[in-house]
């Protein structure tokens, strides 16, 4: 494995919140009434603008000087690891302390031995075991009593041994590959740009925004549009096998088909980040990828949500990460519960989407990003009978909960294979995989700026992951300032659409200065939420029906899953926000703003089509009264 290009890290900047405008009745009450809402005076809005952008947005919070909390799963099992001399590589950068979890996959007390260099705890849930340096020690764990081990700086390496002869020593990051985590830790200042001289939506484009975003990176090789699953799927299996596969091969359904890895390239990181990881067929051809890069020491790193990643899902990912070391899992789970919000440990979610590959080959180095997690839903239009491996999820016998559980999705993912581009979205990805266990903050500002050559020229793009805690909600302020910038048309795809007061607002005063808004969402939805979907949805056409153009979908897929956002025809904005309450206020989303016309067309032309193939909705639908009842309870709004 090839090491990354060697970086100093830049310290961390000090933790500040964006403050923006905090309450959207700040900006009702500047304004003129129309209806129940208030509009700011058209003069008015150049200066509102101004004070949204140059607000204060700090960068967010940063682990400081006493460093952060990690954490880290290592699940074993009693047929080790694939190879000997496997190791794991501990997530220590910046780190004054880690929870190591050590999981055994065995029924019954098996003595596992621990042993570290410096001093450590390992810790049970009926006692507190003391390691001496180089001094093993022995606690009997089983499925039902892991083991937390106590890691800090001065535990140093340690090893684990348990069954026959099966070791995996522990090895920190810092030591062994600082050039993997140092990216997160530069703060580059952007180049300066020419591109927004006289124009508002190249300002609002360009503008700071208190999330981790980059700099303006010009595309040397321009993004891809995945519409098609099987080509989105077949751009993951490319980015590992160096070639993509045949497509009968990826529509016969068979988890054994042949792979060739003549081509495949060196790699010296993989991430994937997934609301949830189903164990069926797209995720037994990307494991058996994967694999071939884990066995070569690739660091492979998956973060999904805990609470979508359950019983044969979870149990077909551990026993991977178990078979390879190299492989590290994350099971998001929000930890900061307060009175009365212990519902956020289920509801607020791990939502970005991306897969990348970083490579010491340029040509290797993408990341596909968008709306589609890892299930054969987001693939495929029909389930696979995988009756004949039992590890896999069957989802032909899971027919009784198709509405529920196997839906069908209408989805978009775009590739970009600009080498720049994707290392900065790969500092990005380190930054939030290294986040604190507890406030999630990211390990650091994670901002590689172009090179000052490259800067400035031909189609620009910018991503960014939303952490709304933590940046003072940026993402609303940054769409609801793009809106505030529309001149001439706005188009929205997404399944959602009751967002945040501030983008209504902004989308309620574009339609008043003569902006066109048009809105593709599904009415209902096919998953268990549709019971407070559906109404939500329902009460915003039967409010802004007169105002707002909306279309209800009504293409083959069972749920429309695509994200969209496209101004002027020349900003679109793509990613896994949708535009509900719950992706501005409590996930952490990620986004892809790309300020093009040339792009921006091919997106409005993946827009007409869906539209054209949807139903039109006139105005004067009736109030449904349950989506009003919701509506005046924002804890429960925020959540959906």
């Amino acid at each position: 494995m090839a090491s990354l290009p060697s970086m100093a890290p830049i310290p961390a900047a000090a933790s500040a919140i964006c403050q923006g405008i905090e309450k959207p009745e700040t900006v009702r009450e500047t304004g003129i009434e129309a209806g129940h809402h208030r509009f700011v005076p058209a003069a008015v809005l150049p200066l509102l603008l101004s004070v949204l952008l140059l607000s204060g947005c700090a960068a967010p919070g940063r682990t400081g000087a006493s460093g952060r909390e990690g954490e880290a799963l290592i699940p074993i099992t009693m047929e080790g690891p694939e190879r000997s001399a496997a190791r794991f590589i501990l997530p220590d950068p910046l780190a004054r302390r880690i929870a190591v979890r050590i999981a055994p996959d065995w029924s019954g007390p098996r003595p596992v031995r621990i042993a570290c260099d410096g001093r450590a705890f390992v810790r049970t849930p009926e006692q507190r075991v003391p390691l001496a340096p180089r001094a093993p020690r022995t606690v009997l764990l089983s499925r039902e009593v892991a083991a937390d081990l106590d890691w800090q700086p001065e535990s140093g390496d340690c090893e684990l041994s348990w069954g026959t002869g099966h070791s995996l020593s522990l090895v920190s990051e810092t030591a062994l590959s600082p050039s993997l985590s140092s990216p997160a830790l530069r703060d580059d200042p952007c180049p300066p740009s020419r591109s927004a001289d006289g124009d508002p939506l190249a300002a609002v484009f360009l503008a700071e925004t208190g999330m981790m975003t980059t700099c303006a990176f010009s595309a040397t090789t321009p993004p891809r549009l995945l519409s098609d699953g099987v080509d989105a799927l077949n751009a993951r299996m490319a980015a590992l096998l160096g070639r993509p596969l045949p497509r009968a091969a990826l529509l016969s359904g068979d988890p054994n088909l042949p792979l060739d890895f003549s081509d495949a390239p060196d790699l010296d990181l993989v991430v994937i980040s997934s609301l949830n990881f189903r164990a069926d067929f797209q995720s037994a051809l990307l494991t058996r990828a994967l694999a071939y890069h884990a066995q070569r020491g690739t660091p492979v790193r998956i973060l999904v949500s805990a609470t979508l990643v359950r019983g044969r899902d979870r149990a077909f990912l551990t026993e991977f990460a178990a078979r390879y070391p190299s492989v590290q899992l994350q099971f998001y789970v929000w930890r900061q519960d307060r009175p009365g919000r212990a519902v956020d440990r289920l509801q607020r979610a791990q939502h970005t989407k991306f897969f990348l590959t970083l490579s010491p080959d340029p040509g290797a180095t993408r990341v596909i990003l968008g709306g589609r997690n890892l299930h054969d839903g987001y693939f495929f239009d029909r389930p696979f009978d995988l009756t004949r491996w039992p590890a896999l999820r069957d989802h032909i016998e899971e027919r009784l909960w198709q509405r529920g559980y196997f839906s069908i999705f209408e989805d978009l993912d775009v590739e970009i294979r600009d080498p720049a581009m994707a290392r900065s979205i790969a500092a990005q990805a380190v930054a939030y995989w290294h986040r604190d266990a507890q406030s999630l903050a990211p390990l650091g500002p994670a901002r590689i700026g172009p090179e000052p050559s490259i800067a400035g020229a031909g189609a620009q793009m910018r991503h960014a992951i939303s952490l709304p805690w933590e940046d003072g909600r940026g993402l609303e302020r940054w769409v609801a300032a793009m809106i505030d910038a529309a001149r001439q048309d706005i188009t929205i795809v997404s399944e959602f659409f009751y967002p945040p007061d501030r983008i209504l607002d902004a989308l309620l005063r574009a339609e008043a200065r003569g902006v066109r808004v048009r809105i593709l969402f599904q009415l209902g939805s096919p998953e268990p939420s549709d019971v407070v979907v559906r109404p939500l949805n329902s009460l915003s056409v039967s409010r802004w029906g007169d105002r707002f153009e909306f279309f209800a979908y009504r293409g083959p897929a069972q749920l429309l899953h695509v994200k969209i956002l496209v101004i002027d025809g020349a900003l679109s904005v793509l990613g896994s926000s949708n535009f509900n309450q719950r992706s501005y206020l409590h996930d952490s989303e990620n986004v892809l703003a790309v300020l093009d016309r040339r792009f921006a067309r091919q997106v409005m032309d993946l827009a007409d089509d869906l539209i054209a193939s949807s139903e039109p909705i006139p105005p004067g639908q009736p109030t449904p009264r349950l989506g009003q009842l919701i509506e005046r309870l924002p804890w429960v709004l925020g959540w959906f």
